[in-house]
């Protein structure tokens, strides 16, 4: 639906615990002009509002583009190997994994 404005960063669905949609997500538009044209003219369909996420403060804002999760780790990875892949990107604080019945999942936070 949106990749039309422009080159898209990240997206992400909002879900219940039965993976049922919860009827809004998020879209991380490489550049604001694209995220300006998506929100101007989603402003304008009935079955899609944009509205621009605003952080309620710096430290949330910051969080917005440090943290990223990841799945469908391969089999056997541990936190040594996850850190091990993604520290070549930056400075890693934590890191979070854990077994789901999908197989394993994790949340890395970088320092920036």
């Amino acid at each position: 639906m949106f990749k039309g404005y422009g080159d898209i960063i990240s997206c992400k669905v909002s879900i219940n615990e039965d993976y049922s949609s919860r009827g809004y997500g998020f879209v991380c538009f490489r550049d604001p002009e694209s995220a300006s044209r998506a929100l101007s003219e989603s402003s304008s369909r009935s079955e899609t509002i944009g509205v621009k996420f605003a952080p309620k403060s710096k430290a949330d804002f910051r969080k917005v583009y440090n943290n990223i999760f990841i799945k469908n780790i391969p089999d056997g990875w541990d936190e040594p190997e996850l850190k091990k892949a993604f520290e070549v990107f930056g400075n890693i604080t934590s890191i979070y994994a854990r077994k789901h019945n999908n197989g394993l999942y994790a949340f890395i936070c970088y320092g920036n």
